[in-house]
C-alpha cells in the first residue's frame, strides 16, 4: 500500500523505523533520490495518515484505537522534543 500510494521513500522510511533506525539517516541518500529533511518529514506525516486510514478501513476498532494511541504517543514525544529545543534556544540567547 505504501509503495503504490507514497513511493520508495515511504517504504524506506517505514522499513527503517521497523528496523529501529532513525528517519534522519535517510536524508540525502542517493538511492532514494537524495530527499531533503523537509521531504522526509512530509512523507513521515503521510505514512501516519495512511496508517490511520488503513486501520479505519479494516473495521477493527481495537486495532484503530491502538494505532491512534501510538500516533498520539509519538506526537507527544515530538512536542516534548520541540519544547526542549525551544527552551535551549531561549537560554542560549539570554
Amino acid at each position: 500500500m505504501l509503495q503504490s500510494r507514497l513511493g520508495d521513500v515511504a517504504v524506506a522510511i517505514f522499513d527503517a523505523r521497523l528496523d529501529g533506525r532513525q528517519t534522519k539517516d535517510l536524508v540525502g541518500l542517493p538511492e532514494l533520490g537524495s530527499p531533503g529533511r523537509w521531504v522526509v518529514k512530509r512523507v513521515v506525516q503521510q505514512i501516519k495518515t495512511a496508517a490511520r486510514e488503513y486501520a479505519q478501513a479494516l473495521g477493527d476498532p481495537d486495532f484503530l484505537r491502538r494505532v491512534e494511541g501510538l500516533l498520539d504517543a509519538e506526537a507527544a514525544t515530538v512536542a516534548q522534543r520541540t519544547a526542549t529545543t525551544q527552551r535551549r534556544r531561549v537560554a542560549v540567547r539570554a
